[in-house]
């Protein structure tokens, strides 16, 4: 698993990332504005006034994937954990907590895409710590509260899983890609060797007194 990706594989992995943005970014501006459109009373940033902020957030990390895919992957993911966390303890009833309890699955879910198993384990051990400390602290439900844990013990083996699968993947597109490269190089060796010899021979032959046909032939062999 600790072997170099190759440009293939990076590629794939950044085009991945560039889709999960523009995925988060819609859902992210479609929750404000059914926050700030659909529910009555007042809210702390409008929607309308959100836009520019989320497609700056989601846009400067699309920049930082251009050259540093590791680094923006942790940000996004980082992000996407602070922002729901921070929904599912600032939710005012039952059905908020327990939604954005759902929505902590988020923060997994792009680990496992991007970041690998290992990552994958670390986001979804602090979910859910997340997940229990909600529980524990809000008014739900003890039934709700453990059906939310429930609920994330049952998709995080799936995630991490998801993640190692495609992190074999990638290792196995990078493996592809170098055999392809080793074959065409051993393969441009073992032809340039013979050909050498042959023009450096016909060059040699060259030298020698041939008549007007041999010569022909042999100036076609040399071009």
């Amino acid at each position: 698993l600790w072997t170099p990706l190759s440009d293939e594989a990076r590629a794939r992995r950044r085009r991945l990332l560039n889709a999960i943005l523009v995925v988060q970014g819609s859902i992210s501006l479609l929750g404000m504005f059914m926050g700030d459109v659909l529910k009555p009373g007042p809210t702390p940033v409008p929607w309308l006034a959100a836009i520019p902020i989320v497609v700056l957030g989601f846009g400067s990390i699309a920049w930082l994937n251009r050259t540093r895919f590791e680094l923006a992957a942790g940000v996004l993911i980082s992000l996407t954990f602070v922002l729901t966390a921070g929904s599912a303890y600032n939710a005012t009833d039952e059905l908020g907590v327990i939604s954005a309890g759902a929505h902590l699955l988020a923060p997994v879910l792009v680990a496992s895409l991007t970041l690998g198993p290992w990552v994958t384990l670390l986001v979804s051990a602090a979910t859910l710590v997340v997940v229990v400390n909600v529980g524990l602290t809000t008014d739900i439900p003890t039934n709700a509260a453990a059906l939310l844990v429930l609920l994330h013990l049952s998709v995080h083996p799936l995630m991490v899983l998801a993640s190692l699968v495609w992190q074999l993947d990638m290792r196995a597109l990078s493996d592809q890609a170098r055999a392809q490269e080793m074959l065409f190089t051993n393969i441009s060796h073992e032809l340039r060797t013979p050909l050498n010899g042959i023009m450096g021979l016909t060059e040699l032959t060259m030298t020698t007194p041939l008549n007007h046909e041999q010569r022909r032939y042999m100036g076609l062999v040399h071009t």
